[in-house]
């Protein structure tokens, strides 16, 4: 589930701050919501290896 807090940034900071954000994706599975100009812009996600992707 999507953690306002921690889930939403700006552009600018994901920049400034790529590994940290890399990090967080893996530990949490989760994607960061990027935001320009405070609107929602992209969804980058970190993509798991097909062997732990859940098809059933």
């Amino acid at each position: 589930m999507l953690n306002i807090v921690r889930d939403i940034h700006s552009l600018s900071s994901f920049k400034r701050n790529t590994s940290k954000f890399i990090q967080l994706m893996k530990e949490t599975g989760q994607p960061v919501v990027l935001t320009v100009n405070g609107k929602a812009e992209k969804l980058p996600k970190i993509p798991q290896p097909i062997w732990k992707r859940d098809f059933w």
